[in-house]
C-alpha cells in the first residue's frame, strides 16, 4: 500500500498560528485594559487586598479610581451597533460629514460575537438596506431567519414569510411567536399545499386564507402579473408573434375590465376575466357599446372616455376577416384567429381558476397585500417545492411577488406638486421600524425583474431579506438579477457553507483581503533537550483573504459570518425558539363589500357635526335617554372588586343583569287582575266562575280555572324585550309595548263596546238606490233631512206617521206582516236554567254487576238531560216571504248594494 501523499492534520498550521500581533504595547494593553473580564479581575483582586492588607487602603483606592476612570473615559461600541434601549451614543454610526455620534438606534437583534460574547445589533436604515443569507441544508438557516422575524413582532411591525420549501411547520413556529405577542387576528396564510390531492368543494379543515391579486391596480399592473405568468415565446419568431398579439389582446381586455371594477360594477377574479374571452362578448363591447355583467346587469360604455374602448376596438375590427354586419356569425377564420390568441392565456388562467381556485377563485379576498402592509399584520406562504415543477412553483411565487411589486409601486405616490409634508413626508410606509419581507428559498422562485424591489423599498421603509442555499439557484431567472440582488444586500450572512465555486467566490470578494504580519519561519533550539522548534523572531508582512473556506465549512447550526460595511463579525445567531401551541387555527374573515359612496359622505356628514359640537365653547351635549340594562350593569361594574380578570367582571356583571330580571319577573307573576266593578272582563283578567261553571268543573279546579290567559306584566316584559331586539330604544319599546296591550285588552274585552259612525247622506243614498230597484220614486233629500233628534217622543211619532202616509200616496206598501211575539233576549242571557242533579250511581250495585239497576239510572239521567234541552230551545224567528218576485239582475245588483252596507257598517264597527 503507497504513503498517504496529501496532507495530515497534524501537519496543518491555522492561520492565526503564523499571525503575529505587531500594534505598539499601549494599543494592546488599552485593549486588556478594557475587557470586561480583566475589569472583573481586579476589582475582586482589590477586595481581596482590602482585607489582607489593610495598611494598603490608600494606595488600592487610588489605584481602581484611577482604573474606573480610564474605563469609563473609553468610548464603548459594540462590533454594529448600539441597541436603542441604552440611550447612549453610538460612535460606530456617525452623522454624514461629520465626527459626531448618532444616538443609538439598534432594534434587530441578530446574535452575538462567538468570542467576545458582545451583541450584534442593527438600525432602522441598516435593516432598510436589506440582508442576504446564504447557508447549506442543516445550517440553521430557517431558524435564524424566524428569529429575525420575531425582532419584527416586538416592536410592534409586521412581516411577510415566503418560503419555498413549503414545511407546515414554518407556520407552527410563526402562529405560536404571533400567540405570544398576543396579534392572533393579524395572522394570515397563504398555503398553496394540497397534500397531493384535488381540493374540491368545502373541505374538513380549511387550508389557507383567501387572496385575489386582480381585485387592486392598474390596468397595466394587472396586465403584467398576466403577461409574467404566460409561457416564452421560444421556438423562433412566430412564438413571439403570437405572444405579442396576447399580450395585446390582455392588456385591450384590461382596460374595460379594469374600468368597470373601479366603477363598482363588477369584482374581478381569475375566472370572472377569462368569461369575456369569448368573442361574442367582446362584440357586444365593441359594437352595441354594451357591458354586460356576470348577473345580468348591462352598463352603456358610451357613457366612458373613448381611450377605454378604442384598444379592445382595434383588436376585435384588426382580426383577420371580421365582418362587423355579422355580429355573432362570425366566419371561421375570424373564431380560428382569435383562438390561437387566447390558447396563450389557457394554462395561466386554467392554473389560477382551476387549480388553485380555492384561493385565488374569489371576489372579495381575505388577503389584501396594501392591508397587510400599512396594518403591519403576518402574512406566511408556503410554496410547494415537491408537489409542483420547477416552472409551476416559479408561476406561484411570481403571483406573490408581482402582488407585492404592485402594492410597493402605490406607496411609492404619484404625486409631485403640493405640499412637502402632504407629498413625501405622508406616505403610508413611513415608519420609525421596517416591514420585513422574508423570501427563504428564493432561488425556487427567482422572478425576473424584481431586482429593482432592493433599490426602490428602502424609501417605502421595507427591509427584503433573501435566503437560499447557493448562488447559482438564484442565477436560475437571470444572472444579472442575481447579482444585482447581491450589490444592494447591505448585510450579508454567510452560515455553513458547501459550494466551493461561485457562492465561496462571492464571499471571498466580499470580505477582501487585508495586510497581515506573520512569522517568517522557524528554527530548531539546539540547546532544548525536546528539540522544539521556535519562531526566528522575525515577521512578514503579507497579503492574504480574510475569510477561510474552512472555517465557513465548520460553522455548526446557528453559526455565521456577517458582512457590514468592511466589518467581519463571526457570531452565533439569534435563536428566539418559540414554544408550540396545543392547537392552530386559521383566522376566518367575513367579506364585506366597500360602502358605497353616497354612505361614505354620509357618514363624513355626521362626524363634521360631531365635531362642529366639540368646537363651540359651551357646547351641551344632550343625554341619551336612560337605559335600565345599562344602569344595571355600570352599578354591578362599581361595586365589584378591583382585582378581578376582565372576563370575571364580565360575568359577574352578565348575573347581575340576570338576578334583576329574576327578580322581575317574580314580582310580576304574584298579581292578578280581578274582574272591574262594571262586570268587563279581558285576557287579562281572571275568568268568573259562577255557580253552574263551579258544579261543572268541580271545587278543587277553580282556582286553575278562573287564571287569566295572560299576565299584563310579563306580557309588557316580553314586548318590551322584543321591540328592544328590533333596535328600538327603551322608551320607543315601552311605549310600543303598551300600545300593544291596550289593542290587545280592547278586542277581548267583553261586552265589547261598538260605535258606528253614522253618516245619514250615503244611507240616504243607499234607501233611495234601493228604491228604485223596487220601482219606486226616489224620496228627496228634503223630505228625510228634517228627522233626527227631537224634543219629544211625540213629535217623532207624527213625524214618522206623516213620511208613511206620503210614502203610501206614491205607491209603496207599507203593510208587512206582523212579527210574532218575541221573548226578552236580556232575560234569556240572564235566565240561567236550573241544572238537574244527576243521581248518585251506586258503586256496590254496579260492583255486584247489578245490570239492571245500572241501565235505569242511565235511561233516567238521559230522560233528564232532553228534557232541560228543550227548555232551552231557541225560538225561530218567522222570516218575511211576502216579497214580491223580482228580475235577477235586480236581485244580483240588490245584493251587491246590501254587501256594500254590511261592509260599511263592519268598518264603522271596526
Amino acid at each position: 500500500m503507497s504513503g498517504i501523499r496529501g496532507i495530515d492534520d497534524k501537519h496543518e498550521h491555522a492561520a492565526s498560528n503564523l499571525a503575529r500581533d505587531t500594534r505598539p504595547l499601549g494599543v494592546r494593553a488599552g485593549e486588556f485594559l478594557s475587557n470586561p473580564n480583566t475589569v472583573m479581575v481586579f476589582v475582586l483582586s482589590s477586595l481581596a487586598g482590602f482585607i489582607i492588607y489593610p495598611m494598603a487602603n490608600d494606595l488600592l483606592f487610588i489605584v481602581n479610581a484611577l482604573y474606573m476612570w480610564y474605563v469609563l473615559s473609553r468610548t464603548y461600541v459594540l462590533p454594529m451597533r448600539l441597541p436603542m434601549s441604552s440611550k447612549a451614543k453610538d460612535y460606530n454610526d456617525l452623522i454624514p460629514g461629520t465626527a459626531i455620534a448618532k444616538k443609538a438606534g439598534g432594534i434587530a437583534l441578530f446574535g452575538n460575537d462567538r468570542r467576545s460574547r458582545e451583541e450584534v445589533w442593527f438600525t432602522n436604515d441598516d435593516m432598510r438596506t436589506h440582508v442576504l443569507i446564504f447557508g447549506s441544508t442543516g445550517s440553521g438557516k430557517t431558524e435564524a431567519l424566524v428569529s429575525i422575524a420575531f425582532n419584527s413582532l416586538i416592536h410592534g411591525s409586521g412581516l411577510i414569510y415566503v418560503d419555498g420549501k413549503g414545511d407546515n411547520s414554518l407556520f407552527a413556529k410563526i402562529f405560536s411567536m404571533v400567540r405570544c405577542m398576543g396579534r392572533d387576528d393579524d395572522m394570515l396564510l397563504i398555503n398553496f399545499m394540497t397534500g397531493a390531492r384535488d381540493v374540491i368543494g368545502p373541505q374538513k379543515n380549511r387550508l389557507s386564507n383567501t387572496m385575489n391579486p386582480f381585485s387592486t391596480g392598474s390596468s397595466s399592473m394587472v396586465s403584467q402579473l398576466v403577461v409574467s405568468l404566460m409561457d416564452s415565446g421560444g421556438g423562433g419568431g412566430g412564438g413571439d408573434m403570437w405572444k405579442g398579439r396576447a399580450i395585446n389582446f390582455v392588456e385591450s381586455l384590461m382596460k374595460v375590465l379594469c374600468a368597470m371594477r373601479d366603477a363598482g360594477y363588477i369584482l374581478i377574479d381569475a375566472n370572472s376575466i377569462r368569461e369575456y374571452f369569448i368573442l361574442e362578448k367582446l362584440e357586444e363591447m365593441v359594437v352595441d357599446k354594451t357591458f354586460t355583467t356576470a348577473d345580468g346587469y348591462q352598463v352603456q360604455l358610451e357613457d366612458y372616455p373613448p381611450e377605454i374602448l378604442e384598444p379592445l376596438k382595434n383588436y376585435v375590427l384588426n382580426l383577420p376577416g371580421y365582418n362587423p354586419g355579422k355580429k355573432g356569425d362570425q366566419a371561421g377564420e375570424v373564431r380560428e384567429q382569435h383562438g390561437f390568441i387566447t390558447m396563450q392565456l389557457t394554462r395561466v388562467f386554467g392554473s389560477l381558476a382551476d387549480t388553485y381556485g380555492h384561493i385565488i377563485r374569489t371576489n372579495l379576498a381575505e388577503v389584501d397585500l396594501k392591508d397587510v402592509v400599512l396594518n403591519r399584520r403576518v402574512l406566511v406562504v408556503l410554496l410547494p417545492a415537491l408537489e409542483k415543477s420547477p416552472e409551476e412553483l416559479s408561476n406561484l411565487g411570481k403571483i406573490i411577488i408581482a402582488s407585492l411589486k404592485s402594492m410597493m409601486a402605490a406607496g411609492l405616490g404619484d404625486s409631485v406638486e403640493g405640499d412637502y409634508r402632504d407629498v413625501i413626508l405622508r406616505k403610508p410606509t413611513n415608519s420609525p421600524s421596517p416591514f420585513v419581507c422574508i423570501m427563504d428559498e428564493y432561488g425556487y422562485y427567482a422572478v425576473p425583474g424584481f431586482a429593482v424591489v432592493p433599490a426602490q423599498a428602502r424609501s417605502l421603509g421595507f427591509s427584503a431579506i433573501f435566503a437560499g442555499q447557493d448562488l447559482p439557484a438564484f442565477q436560475k431567472a437571470s444572472k444579472e438579477e442575481a447579482a444585482s440582488i447581491g450589490a444592494n444586500c447591505n448585510i450579508k450572512i454567510c452560515m455553513k457553507l458547501e459550494d466551493p465555486q461561485e457562492t465561496w467566490d462571492f464571499f471571498n470578494k466580499v470580505a477582501g483581503e487585508a495586510y497581515v504580519t506573520n512569522v517568517s519561519g522557524f528554527q530548531m533550539n539546539s540547546g532544548s533537550m525536546t528539540m522544539n522548534y521556535m519562531d526566528t523572531k522575525n515577521a512578514s508582512v503579507d497579503r492574504r483573504q480574510r475569510i477561510d473556506l474552512l472555517d465557513l465549512k465548520d460553522q455548526r447550526e446557528g453559526e455565521s459570518h456577517i458582512f457590514f460595511k468592511s466589518k467581519i463579525v463571526r457570531a452565533e445567531m439569534f435563536y428566539a425558539n418559540p414554544s408550540p401551541v396545543s392547537k392552530m387555527r386559521l383566522n376566518h374573515m367575513l367579506k364585506v363589500e366597500a360602502p358605497p359612496e353616497q354612505d361614505l359622505l354620509d357618514l363624513n356628514e355626521r362626524l363634521n357635526k360631531f365635531g362642529a359640537i366639540f368646537e363651540k365653547s359651551a357646547a351641551e351635549i344632550p343625554q341619551p335617554p336612560k337605559n335600565e340594562d345599562l344602569t344595571i350593569l355600570a352599578h354591578t361594574l362599581q361595586t365589584m372588586e378591583d382585582d378581578l380578570k376582565p372576563f370575571e367582571r364580565g360575568i359577574a356583571s352578565l348575573i347581575g343583569l340576570l338576578e334583576h330580571e329574576v327578580a322581575k319577573q317574580r314580582e310580576l307573576s304574584e298579581p292578578y287582575e280581578n274582574q272591574n266593578a262594571s262586570g268587563e272582563i279581558s285576557i287579562f283578567t281572571s275568568v268568573p266562575v259562577n255557580a253552574l261553571v263551579k258544579q261543572m268543573i268541580g271545587e278543587e279546579n277553580v282556582e286553575l280555572f278562573s287564571l287569566p290567559l295572560l299576565r299584563r306584566g310579563s306580557t309588557v316584559e316580553e314586548l318590551k324585550h322584543i321591540e328592544r331586539m328590533s333596535e328600538h330604544s327603551a322608551s320607543d319599546a315601552e311605549k310600543n309595548a303598551f300600545k300593544v296591550i291596550d289593542d290587545i285588552e280592547k278586542l277581548t274585552k267583553y261586552p265589547p263596546q261598538s260605535q258606528f259612525d253614522y253618516n245619514s247622506d250615503k244611507y240616504f243614498a243607499d234607501v233611495n238606490k234601493v228604491v228604485q230597484i223596487l220601482g219606486g220614486v226616489p224620496i228627496a233629500k228634503e223630505q228625510v233631512e228634517t228627522l233626527g233628534k227631537y224634543d219629544d217622543i211625540e213629535q217623532k211619532h207624527k213625524h214618522i206617521s206623516e213620511v208613511s202616509e206620503s210614502l203610501k200616496e206614491k205607491g209603496f206598501d207599507l203593510d208587512l206582516p206582523e212579527l210574532p211575539d218575541l221573548p226578552d233576549f236580556d232575560d234569556m242571557v240572564n235566565e240561567v236554567p236550573p241544572v238537574p242533579s244527576v243521581p248518585e250511581i251506586d258503586e256496590a250495585a254496579l260492583e255486584e254487576k247489578d245490570k239492571k239497576d245500572a241501565a235505569a239510572l242511565k235511561e233516567q239521567y238521559e230522560k233528564t238531560k232532553e228534557d232541560e234541552l228543550k227548555q232551552n230551545e231557541i225560538i225561530d224567528i218567522p222570516t218575511l216571504t211576502e216579497i214580491p218576485q223580482l228580475p235577477d239582475n235586480l236581485l244580483s245588483e240588490l245584493d251587491a248594494i246590501l254587501k256594500e252596507v254590511e261592509m260599511e257598517a263592519k268598518k264603522s264597527e271596526d
